[in-house]
C-alpha cells in the first residue's frame, strides 16, 4: 500500500499519464473560436465580458494541463485573427488584457516551476 502513496507512482498517475494530446487539440480550436467571435463588431458587452471571462479561464488551464509546446499551435492564429481585424482589436483591447491576465494568472505556477527548471 505504501508503493501506491510513494512519489514515483504520484508523479506517474498525476503528471506523465495525463492526457495532454487530448486536452491541447481539443481545445484549440475553441479558443480560436473564442478570440474571433471577442473581437467581432456584432458582439455586445455582456457577452465580451462572459466571452473574455471563460477565454481566460479555458486557455490558462489549457495552459497549465498541456505542454507549453502546444501554444505555439495557438499563437500563430490568434496573432492572425487579431491583426487581420485591427480596428476591432483596438476596440476591445481591454478585453484582451483580461484574458491574458486570467490565463497568465492561472498558468503562472506551471510557468514559474519550468523556469525555475531550465
Amino acid at each position: 500500500m505504501s508503493f501506491l502513496y510513494s512519489a514515483p507512482v504520484q508523479n506517474y498517475v498525476l503528471i506523465d499519464f495525463w492526457p495532454t494530446v487530448y486536452v491541447a487539440w481539443t481545445v484549440l480550436p475553441w479558443l480560436t473560436l473564442m478570440m474571433y467571435r471577442l473581437i467581432e463588431p456584432e458582439t455586445s458587452g455582456t457577452t465580451a465580458r462572459r466571452l473574455a471571462g471563460w477565454f481566460g479561464l479555458t486557455a490558462g488551464v489549457t495552459a497549465a494541463s498541456a505542454h507549453p509546446g502546444y501554444l505555439t499551435a495557438f499563437v500563430p492564429f490568434a496573432v492572425a485573427i487579431l491583426c487581420g481585424r485591427p480596428r476591432a482589436t483596438v476596440r476591445r483591447l481591454g478585453w484582451i488584457a483580461t484574458v491574458l491576465l486570467v490565463a497568465a494568472a492561472l498558468a503562472a505556477p506551471v510557468i514559474s516551476q519550468l523556469v525555475e527548471e531550465s
